[in-house]
């Protein structure tokens, strides 16, 4: 029988690129409605503006903040199995 085994490195790696893709999610945003992420600062009892439907997005700083966590943790523990992301 073959044991199944889990790089532990290569399994961080996906899972942060799970959350690049869970930033474009939040931040995705069609003509007819608001963006998901507003609609989940919303249903957490939290403003998605600093004033109404204007001033400051706060759903921009969620997008980036995991957009940038993502990318820094896809780099850091997958740069042994895709060395031409730590180029990039």
């Amino acid at each position: 029988m073959n044991k199944f085994t889990i790089n532990k490195n290569k399994a961080l790696g996906y899972l942060f690129f799970g959350i690049i893709i869970l930033a474009f999610i939040i931040a995705y945003e069609n003509d007819f409605s608001r963006s998901i992420g507003d609609k989940f600062l919303n249903s957490i009892g939290l403003k998605a503006w600093s004033r109404g439907r204007t001033g400051l997005h706060y759903t921009f700083f969620l997008f980036v903040s995991l957009l940038v966590a993502g990318i820094m943790g896809a780099r850091h523990y997958l740069k042994d199995e895709c060395p031409n992301i730590k180029k990039n």
